[in-house]
């Protein structure tokens, strides 16, 4: 298969694991790939899914099979008040996502034999003029693909 179809595959299926979660489910919509189409009505948290880096760093294995290494951007974003209890549930939120991924680390995926595994997490806020403050939370998923050759 070519490089786009395997990229979109991973991509979908990042997609369908995250939306098996309790708090982050096709219902809601409040999960997207790279972009939300509007921020009117959306129920927090949300996340944002995008692809980050390929290092192309291709090996050829045994002449069969090219492993590389391809990076997604897991984007979570919930509001709050500032409070204890708001931080917690940020990290519960990116628990979930992390406990699902590791739980379905190939993804479902059949157009390359595939590990995902999560890498980094960095969590940030940010006040805004009135009461809410957003809380963020990035979390760098590295994925490790093998192909036919």
């Amino acid at each position: 298969m070519g490089y786009a179809a395997v990229i979109k595959e991973i991509l979908v299926n990042l997609k369908t694991v995250i939306e098996s979660t309790t708090d982050f489910t096709s219902a809601k919509g409040n999960v997207s790939r790279a972009y939300l189409k509007s921020w009117q009505g959306v129920t927090y948290p949300v996340c944002q899914i995008r692809p980050l880096i390929d290092d192309f760093g291709k090996e050829t294995i045994g002449g069969h099979r090219e492993e590389e290494t391809f990076n997604v951007e897991v984007k979570v974003k919930a509001i709050g008040t500032g409070s204890e209890t708001d931080q917690d549930s940020i990290i519960g939120y990116v628990g979930e996502i992390v406990d699902a991924i590791e739980a379905k680390r190939s993804l479902d995926c059949t157009l390359a034999f595939v590990q995902a595994i999560p890498r980094r997490i960095v969590y940030t806020l940010s006040p805004t003029e009135g009461s809410a403050v957003f809380y963020y939370a990035v979390i760098l998923v590295k994925i490790k693909l093998k192909r036919a050759v």
